[in-house]
């Protein structure tokens, strides 16, 4: 049996580190897609386990965001479709 929540709640764990390249004298925003959980408790025990790795251990804990997103709901902002900018 397959099952599948309706309009049930998860939560995307991101986190955004900016650096700056000397090589190309430029800023970078750098976007990590950590995981998707069930709970905001389970995403703040993820950005825990996290936070203790080398590289996101130099960030603060700002770093990370959760997100809320709702399953089976499309995203509003596109209701009527998007334009380009070029």
């Amino acid at each position: 049996m397959h099952y599948e929540p309706s309009n049930a709640e998860v939560y995307h764990l991101s986190h955004k580190h900016t650096y700056y390249s000397t090589k190309y004298d430029t800023s970078y925003i750098d976007i990590k897609w950590l995981g998707i959980y069930s709970s905001v408790e389970n995403a703040e025990k993820a950005i825990d386990r996290y936070h203790k790795l080398e590289g996101f251990n130099k960030c603060s804990r700002e770093s990370f965001t959760i997100a809320e997103y709702t399953l089976n709901k499309d995203d509003e902002r596109y209701s009527k479709g998007f334009e380009s900018l070029t």
